[in-house]
């Protein structure tokens, strides 16, 4: 639980969607959160709902993605696996499912491309 985060996740439930709550217990409890810089995004003219797409898009079933505002103070984006994950007696994730998603987030920075410019990929 992140505080600062609180707003953007309590809108993004307001409105029911039977998809997103029939995903919710598939969800992890460890999530990967992302916070981009304003300046940079707009220098490259992309949008937060774009990047969280190009995620959403790369890993289909994989992940469940929400994201800030692109008007938010920070844009941030929040990624959690779905699928079953064993857990201890607390409720907790294990150690492996930590290290899966450090592995994720390095293929999700080195490999989800935002746009094709004239010479290379640009990458998230």
């Amino acid at each position: 639980i992140i505080e600062e985060d609180a707003v953007f996740i309590e809108s993004f439930f307001t409105i029911p969607d039977e998809d997103i709550e029939f995903k919710l217990h598939l969800q992890s409890s460890w999530l990967l959160r992302f916070e981009l810089d304003h300046a940079k995004m707009i220098d490259r003219k992309l949008t937060i709902p774009y990047v969280a797409g190009r995620i959403a898009e790369s890993f289909k079933t994989d992940l469940f993605v929400i994201w800030s505002e692109d008007n938010s103070q920070k844009l941030i984006i929040h990624c959690r696996v779905l699928g079953g994950c064993d857990k201890n007696d607390h409720g907790l994730g294990t150690v492996e499912e930590d290290i899966f998603l450090r592995q994720l987030e390095k293929t999700m920075l080195n490999s989800v491309s935002l746009r094709i410019s004239s010479l290379n990929y640009m990458y998230l």
